[in-house]
Formats: C-alpha cells, sequence, structure tokens
C-alpha cells in the first residue's frame, strides 16, 4: 500500500486586521471544514495556532470554531501542537520555546476542548536538534522539510521514519508541496495522486511508501481562489482508487519501521543555497539582512526588560515573538508596515519593565529607518 498524508496549517499573526481575517475565513477556513465535513474521505493532519483560534473566538466566528470541533471529534482531522504566537523556536530562548508550546497547548484545550494531540508543528517548520528534547516530553513526532536531508545524505525517507534524539521526525515532500502550493502547471487533484502513486511504486514497487504534502490551509480558497476544488478532486480520486490511501501523520507511525537519521537545521522556507552556506533560518535571521539583526536587537533588548511578574507586558512579549514581522523583511517579501506591527509591543515591554533601556530602543529604531529608509516612529506614532 502507498499513503498520502496532508497537513494544513492555518495561522494569522497577533496582529491580523479584523478585516482581514473576516475575508480568510470565508474565502478559506468556513469553505474548507464545510468540505471536510461534507466528504466523508476527507482526512487531513492540522495545525491551527492558538493565535489564530484566539482571534477568531474574540471576532465571535463560533460556527467556525464549531466546525473545527466535529472535525476533529469525527475523525476528519487531527491536530498538532505548535508554538502558540508562531515564533521560530530554534532562534529564541529554550524557556521561551517551552512557554509557547504550552501557551498553544492550554489554548488549545480551552477553546477547543481538545487535550491529546499526538504531532507537533514547529512554524514554519523550523527544525534543530535542541528542539528535539524540547517536543519529545509531550509528543510522538513532529516533521521539517527535506530539502537539507536530501543535500547531506542524498534521499528523503519513504519507507522509514527518521529517529532524532528519541523524537520521530517526519519531512514535508518539498517537490510535491509546492506543486500543489504555487500551482505553476495546468493540473488537477487527479494528476497530482497519479504522479505520487507513480512515483512512490518507482520507488518502491512491491512494498508501502509515504509521502508528506504540507502547506498553508490558507493556499485554498484565499491565496489561489477557489482552489478547495483540487482538494475535492484530491480526495474523491484516491476513493476510487485501492492501491493508495489518505492517512493521518500519527497513522503512519506503526506502519513503518525507525530508522536513525541526522537531520540538519531546516525549514520549509529554505533554499539550497541557504542550506549550503549554513543561512539555515535565512528568511528570519538572515546575517546578511541588517534589518532582520536590528530587529532582533530589539526583541532581544525587549526580553532583558522584561519583568515576570508583570502579566500584561508577559502576554505582549509572547505575542511579540511572532516570526511575520522579521519574514515581511525578507528579500522578496518586503513589506516594512506589516514588518513593524510588531514594535509596539515590543516598545511597551521596554517602556514599563526597563524604562532606562528606551533610548538604546531609540538608536536601534533610528538606524531601523536609516537602513529601511521607512518611517517608523512617524507611521506608528511611536513615544520614545
Amino acid at each position: 500500500m502507498k499513503y498520502i498524508s496532508f497537513l494544513l496549517h492555518a495561522y494569522q499573526p497577533p496582529w491580523q486586521f479584523p478585516e482581514m481575517l473576516k475575508r480568510i475565513i470565508a474565502e478559506c477556513y468556513d469553505p474548507m471544514f464545510d468540505f471536510i465535513l461534507k466528504n466523508e474521505n476527507a482526512r487531513f493532519t492540522v495545525n491551527i495556532n492558538y493565535s489564530l483560534l484566539e482571534q477568531i473566538e474574540r471576532e465571535g466566528y463560533v460556527g467556525l470554531l464549531r466546525k473545527i470541533r466535529m472535525a476533529a471529534e469525527g475523525g476528519r482531522i487531527e491536530l498538532t501542537g505548535s508554538g502558540a504566537f508562531h515564533p521560530i523556536l530554534p532562534l529564541i530562548p529554550q524557556k521561551e520555546a517551552e512557554r509557547q508550546i504550552e501557551l498553544n497547548k492550554q489554548g488549545v484545550e480551552r477553546i477547543l476542548g481538545i487535550s491529546h494531540l499526538t504531532g507537533f508543528f514547529p512554524p514554519e517548520m523550523a527544525f534543530s536538534a535542541r528542539l528535539t528534547s524540547i517536543v519529545k516530553s509531550n509528543y510522538l513526532w513532529t516533521i521539517t522539510e527535506d530539502v537539507p536531508v536530501i543535500l547531506e545524505h542524498g534521499y528523503r525517507p519513504y519507507d522509514f521514519i527518521s529517529l532524532v534524539n528519541g523524537l520521530q521526525v517526519f519531512l514535508r515532500n518539498s517537490f510535491w508541496s509546492k506543486k500543489i502550493a504555487f500551482k505553476n502547471d495546468n493540473f488537477n487533484g487527479r494528476d497530482i495522486v497519479r504522479w505520487i502513486f507513480e512515483n512512490l511504486s518507482r520507488l518502491n514497487r512491491e512494498d508501502s511508501a509515504y509521502v508528506i504534502l504540507a502547506m498553508d490551509m490558507e493556499t485554498f480558497g484565499h491565496h489561489i481562489p477557489g482552489y478547495i476544488s483540487f482538494l475535492e478532486q484530491f480526495v474523491n480520486d484516491l476513493r476510487e482508487r485501492k492501491e493508495i490511501k489518505l492517512a493521518l501523520i500519527t497513522e503512519l507511525l506503526n506502519l513503518f519501521p525507525l530508522r536513525e537519521l541526522r537531520i540538519p537545521p531546516s525549514n520549509w522556507g529554505m533554499e539550497p543555497q541557504q542550506f549550503l552556506k549554513k543561512n539555515y533560518f535565512a528568511l528570519w535571521k538572515n546575517r546578511n539582512n541588517p534589518a532582520h539583526l536590528l530587529l532582533w536587537q530589539i526583541v532581544n533588548l525587549a526580553l532583558s526588560s522584561l519583568k515576570p511578574d508583570n502579566s500584561e507586558t508577559r502576554d505582549l512579549m509572547d505575542r511579540a515573538l511572532n516570526s511575520c514581522q522579521f519574514w515581511w523583511l525578507s528579500n522578496g517579501h518586503l513589506n516594512y508596515f506589516f514588518a513593524f506591527q510588531t514594535l509596539p509591543f515590543l516598545l511597551k515591554i521596554i517602556a514599563e519593565d526597563k524604562p532606562e533601556n528606551l533610548p538604546a530602543a531609540r538608536d536601534i529604531i533610528l538606524e531601523l529607518e536609516k537602513t529601511t529608509r521607512f518611517q517608523i516612529i512617524q507611521t506608528f506614532k511611536l513615544q520614545i
């Protein structure tokens, strides 16, 4: 038997605008869960970060929350753990990483009433060996990108599951996932099912093999209008085939053997050149990107200023570790207005908990303005 597992990742940054959230719900989340609930053959592994669940709850989309619960309770989806506000876990202090993971667990349980999560989705699939020690105490598996593994070992696992420091680590198939996510060919769900089956059969004709596809849930309907029709055709074609099956990722655990394998630092935005240059997390902390490095200086200044007993600033710090601010400063994605949405959080932490650090923060922001040629202080009316 050949297996396909599909992972869908849903997230919005903690500063997302309500009108944009409303649009994404209408274009993607509502139609997606309607499709999942109506199609008995739909089975997906799903990550929904607490950052998004909190906004759905706050803005009163109770119908959507009900659909998510029904999909989980009915076995149509399995939910994973993650970092609450979508930080790049290998780039933040270990205590902060542990806190983000626990906050996400508590948030999913409070809002959805679901406490047992088997797998763990690291935001942006950003993985390092350090992460295994944090994750394995609460989860059986995690997932990351296959590009570094292929570059280092010359292959990706398809008939075994990688084991790293006692944690089972799956790899997304970057080739097929990107082919679907970026829709850069004229194909449909039936074509993809056929191509993947043929590929798995060439790799392992007689025995079992698997492939994992993973991408943003927003791909279907928001990024690409009407694209849920692709998933409908994909699932329907799988139903008609006896030799290939749609499986939840957790179901693969009992179907394939384990094998120790070194997995280098990775993320699902990684390009081969970044790996070869050991610039592992270039979209969020590129050593050749001055704006990245300056923004990290402010984040670290806020962390060092934080008073643990101040619940208001502690909550702001949790949100201020989101990955989006750095992503919007990376090559190909530049949007300074989005990138600096988190700056008011960081400055409020510093102003309230250690105001003597404000001059240093101002100096960094002035350097950021000079580097980016964007009027940060004026745009966000920062009081520093």
